[in-house]
């Protein structure tokens, strides 16, 4: 029996002679790429968009992580986050020392204005947000929220462990400039927490560490740690 194999794209099963001619793409894929795409992911069930959504989340975050580490080690990385629009987009940010003391708001630190790595390797976070859009309406928002919650629980435990470095995920929803830190708690331990919010720029207007302002009900770690 001929094992197929999954489209680089849309992870439809082909036949490896099929993969072999178009380059590892099924058929309307390779015919038409990113039309046929879109209209095969919007087919898809919503339980198989979660769980491609989740594989590349976490391929995505945990590569980026690894690049910052090996890239920016010399910068003194203070932050590292996964900032999302929901259904729109998800990125990877990071926030460095060197980054801040160059910059005009340098005294201003974990301000939006951090002038951090707001949009870290972008590139490898293109098959996360092909995914989000076809979730759009189907009322997945508390899913979506443990996808991203387990990719930072796993680059926690696997890749950024030094516990001065802030993670966290930071919902951009409601617009620019008024970011949600979701989660820190699971992330990051209580002295850790306690030394960011000293180090916050003056006035309750900064505090972005409001643990309860996420739009997503707070989710225990044991909660996350089962599948979508």
């Amino acid at each position: 029996m001929t094992t197929k194999l999954p489209c680089s794209r849309c992870g439809a099963l082909i036949l490896p002679a099929t993969a072999a001619r178009t380059g590892g793409l099924c058929m309307p894929c390779s015919s038409d790429p990113e039309g046929g795409r879109r209209k095969r992911l919007e087919a898809t069930s919503t339980a198989e968009l979660l769980r491609q959504l989740d594989d590349a989340v976490h391929r995505a975050i945990e590569a980026a992580a690894i690049d910052a580490v090996a890239t920016l080690a010399s910068e003194r990385i203070y932050g590292f986050f996964l900032l999302h629009y929901i259904f729109q987009s998800c990125r990877a940010a990071v926030l460095t020392e060197a980054r801040r003391e160059r910059s005009k708001q340098n005294e201003q630190k974990w301000s939006p204005v951090d002038c951090g790595y707001y949009f870290y390797r972008e590139d490898l976070f293109e098959e996360p947000n092909r995914l989000l859009s076809p979730l759009e309406g189907r009322g997945q928002e508390e899913q979506v929220a443990r996808i991203f919650v387990r990719a930072m629980l796993h680059v926690r435990r696997n890749v950024i462990t030094n516990p001065r470095i802030v993670l966290s995920v930071m919902d951009y929803t409601e617009g620019p400039g008024v970011p949600f830190f979701a989660y820190a708690e699971l992330f990051n331990d209580a002295e850790t927490l306690a030394r960011l919010r000293a180090e916050l720029y003056p006035g309750s207007h900064w505090d972005y560490l409001d643990l309860e302002r996420s739009r997503v009900p707070k989710l225990s770690d044991g909660g996350l740690a089962g599948g979508a």
